[in-house]
């Protein structure tokens, strides 16, 4: 083409003339410009069509601008973490559902009781299937802001486990917390449980945040309000908290009992000033101790245990662990705590008089229960006449109060000690009782077992007491009694019943619990042997054939050993939760 035109060109030249210098020029210039003009624009439409296709959707500038950075953190650098790997990787997911849903729990943070930890993740799993999962605990190394949490995902051989960027993104913003994945890299009161999330809850995200120790409750309760309306309903609160440092056995469980008291009381500011040797997190208590609050979930301890009992000798420098679940049952539920025998009379009475402050550091009052339940073994009264048997038990009226502290909202009146200063001190000592707002069931030698009914909740609750040691009722009498009480929601029986000092039941006790239980009871409880004798599960009801003692100033070991159990009753399954106490000096102390 360029030829011909060439040609062409040729002939506008007048024949004999040659094409002088301007002609030249002329055609040099024009031609470079025909190709500018035709090839360049093409070359540009083409490579303008293809950047287009390659580049994403443009992005408005302030959407730009408030783009946060996610990132993803490796736990590769947390010490310990490949024990924490080994025992996740071993750790049997459990397929059971138990009663109520597990909204906040404490948990440790020390590899060396890993068993302990992953027993609480299989708790967790066992009554919660969280969206979102908040755990704070303490930044060891108090390294950055006072209060941090992280935007991203952390990288486990379990799976990933992402952040809920909404809730760090407000926690950001209102300027609660700092947000930075540099300490989260190697801190491992946070890293340790991340595979276990990983593990059990894998669609679960989680909101980590970190304190330095001295952050004040206001400020851990500035973060909550923060995260609070960003959370789902479903959420689960983990606080990573280890307890006593740095003291043998003894000294770190008197310092435990203390933490356990300031934490039940609410003392905030005494947990704010709480050092190492008690705690190594009071933010991260604290924190705990507020979504509880909020929640209105019923608490209960795990374990309590130190490194002592990991170890083949003794430390001198040992930590401490606390592990709690705070549960929110179904309201059709009935929840009761029982305990054994207490009696206010002889020594106890002048320990009481003398202003024994122990008894209190054991009480129902916090534990969300319907019903707390005692054998009351003395009457309450400064009224009536001995009447000459050779053991005989008599408190004064105002050791009611006593009662009320410890958290005991119904108790026996029938045993074999109602007759100790005859009928007017027995009468007089109820009277008390019920004017203290506390239910007295049972009669005087089997006069009236009851019913006494129970209202909680909407809950209709028959209860009824009966003594087999002074006037003994046959099995007709314990039938045609329950049978008065079908229309109740829930019934329950004491029976005082059993040989002293006995720890295995007779065919007496157990032909009687099995007839309550067959006439309708949906829980037996046994008191006499001062001694604990086993429990049985007949028909799906359980039977705790004696509790033993409770408050009581007897000797010997099997007399100072019991329990505090708590049951958790639904009309399909009831289940039992056991916490071990120990007498001591005749007043109830958790078995630390």
């Amino acid at each position: 083409m360029l030829e011909n035109a060439h040609i062409a060109e040729q002939k506008k030249i007048s024949p004999g003339k040659k094409p002088g210098l301007g002609s030249y020029a002329a055609y040099f210039l024009i031609w470079p410009l025909v190709i500018a003009g035709v090839i360049v624009p093409a070359v540009v439409a083409r490579f303008a069509f293809f950047y287009e296709r390659a580049m994403p959707e443009p992005v408005a500038i302030n959407e730009i601008q408030t783009q946060k950075p996610a990132f993803s953190v490796s736990l590769d650098q947390v010490p310990d973490i490949d024990l924490i790997y080994s025992e996740v990787s071993e750790m049997r997911i459990p397929e059971e559902r138990k009663i109520g849903t597990m909204r906040a729990g404490i948990v440790s943070h020390h590899a060396l009781v890993k068993n302990k930890i992953t027993e609480f993740w299989a708790s967790a799993k066992e009554q919660s299937e969280p969206d979102v999962i908040v755990i704070v605990g303490p930044n060891h190394e108090s390294i950055g802001a006072e209060i941090q949490t992280m935007r991203g995902s952390f990288e486990t051989p379990f799976g990933r486990v992402s952040t809920d960027n909404s809730v760090v993104d407000a926690l950001v913003a209102s300027g609660a917390a700092s947000a930075s994945p540099d300490v989260f890299r190697t801190e491992h009161s946070i890293a340790f449980h991340v595979p276990y999330i990983a593990k059990l809850f894998p669609s679960a995200k989680i909101v980590p945040v970190l304190y330095h120790s001295s952050v004040p409750s206001g400020e851990v309760a500035r973060v909550l309000s923060n995260m609070r309306s960003a959370l789902p309903s479903n959420s689960f609160f983990v606080s990573s908290i280890d307890f006593s440092h740095g003291l043998d056995s003894a000294h770190s469980n008197f310092n435990d009992r203390k933490t356990w008291n300031i934490m039940q009381n609410r003392s905030f500011d005494e947990l704010d000033a709480l050092q190492p040797e008690f705690i190594d997190s009071p933010p991260s208590a604290s924190a705990y101790l507020q979504a509880i609050d909020a929640q209105k979930c019923i608490e209960r301890v795990l374990w309590h245990g130190n490194s002592d009992g990991f170890l083949e000798v003794p430390q001198k420098n040992g930590t401490s662990y606390f592990h709690v679940a705070c549960v929110d049952y179904p309201s059709d539920a009935l929840i009761v705590s029982a305990v054994g025998d207490i009696m206010l009379g002889r020594d106890v009475g002048a320990r009481l008089k003398n202003g024994y402050p122990d008894v209190f550091d054991f009480s129902l009052a916090n534990q969300g229960t319907d019903i707390s339940f005692a054998n009351l073994e003395s009457v309450l009264s400064d009224k009536g006449l001995y009447s000459g048997k050779s053991i005989y038990f008599r408190g004064s009226p105002e050791r009611v109060e006593y009662l009320k502290k410890l958290g005991i909202n119904t108790v026996s009146v029938a045993n074999n000690h109602v007759d100790d200063y005859g009928r007017a001190a027995w009468e007089d000592s109820v009277a008390n009782v019920e004017s203290a707002g506390i239910y007295a069931v049972g009669g005087y030698m089997n006069d009236n077992p009851g019913p006494v009914y129970i209202k909680v909740r909407g809950l209709r609750i028959a209860f009824f007491a009966f003594d087999f040691t002074l006037r003994r009722p046959d099995l007709d009498t314990v039938k045609n009694s329950l049978a008065k009480a079908q229309d109740a929601d829930y019934i329950i029986v004491s029976m005082h019943f059993g040989s002293e000092y006995k720890t295995e039941p007779n065919d007496a006790q157990i032909s009687l619990a099995h007839t309550a239980v067959d006439s309708g009871a949906d829980m037996v409880i046994g008191h006499h042997p001062h001694v604990l004798q086993p429990m049985e599960t007949y028909k799906g009801k359980p039977i705790f054939y004696s509790l033993g003692n409770f408050i009581f100033d007897q000797e010997g070991e099997g007399q100072n050993t019991t329990e505090h159990i708590k049951a958790v009753i639904t009309k399909e399954k009831t289940e039992i939760i056991s916490t071990p106490v120990h007498i001591i000096n005749t007043v109830p102390n958790l078995d630390w």
